[in-house]
């Protein structure tokens, strides 16, 4: 019997992930994000060469990267590519780092920006809009969450990744629009939310 396809998004843990309730009144740094292993399938280098086109224009902004260094030579070239962009000032490498330091980065972040190559599904998508983030991502496994949240561009693509991140960065509006979108949208992604579908879904069946 054929019957339709249902999707069940992948979430997160509510209770584990502490989102504070005054979040939405929070002042924002100036700080695009991203949360990846620094190797070269996560598209870091196509980060860095886009920030460097934007930033130039919004000197007051940085980019923070967050993730286990995986790849030490890839994190020596990323390394060589800021230096040689002279743009060292304005990223910043935290490597791996606890939970509650993630927390408060997400909290301090205004964009966060995931330009992979691969994804399966990408938690860290989901993390960044509960707490409210914008999200640039690449159109990977689970880039469809972003739809209406955030934009998506090709992988690779590091003229869409610098047009998306002007987009945003110059535009505090929108930047709060899509904020607030994102708080809703994460909502639905919850570990409790998933589970509730998927016991409809099999009530369903029976």
């Amino acid at each position: 019997m054929v019957g339709k396809v249902r999707v069940i998004w992948n979430g997160y843990s509510d209770r584990l992930l502490k989102v504070p309730e005054d979040i939405t009144v929070r002042v924002r740094e100036r700080m695009v994000l991203t949360v990846a292993r620094v190797e070269p399938v996560k598209g870091i280098h196509n980060l860095i060469l886009a920030f460097a086109k934007v930033v130039r224009r919004y000197r007051d902004w940085k980019l923070v990267i967050v993730g286990p260094i995986s790849n030490k030579r890839y994190y020596d070239c990323l390394q060589k590519l800021v230096k040689q962009l002279k743009i060292d000032d304005k990223v910043v490498f935290l490597g791996e780092i606890l939970d509650d330091e993630l927390t408060h980065i997400y909290m301090k972040a205004s964009i966060f920006v995931l330009p992979s190559y691969v994804e399966g599904f990408s938690i860290a998508r989901v993390e960044a809009l509960a707490y409210g983030l914008p999200v640039i991502t690449t159109a990977t496994g689970g880039s469809e969450i972003v739809r209406g949240v955030g934009l998506i561009v090709k992988p690779g693509d590091i003229d869409g990744l610098a047009e998306a991140l002007e987009k945003l960065i110059s535009n505090d509006v929108l930047r709060a629009t899509l904020s607030e979108v994102a708080f809703n949208r994460a909502k639905e992604l919850t570990w409790r939310r998933s589970a509730e579908r998927l016991a409809e879904i099999i009530k369903c069946m029976l």
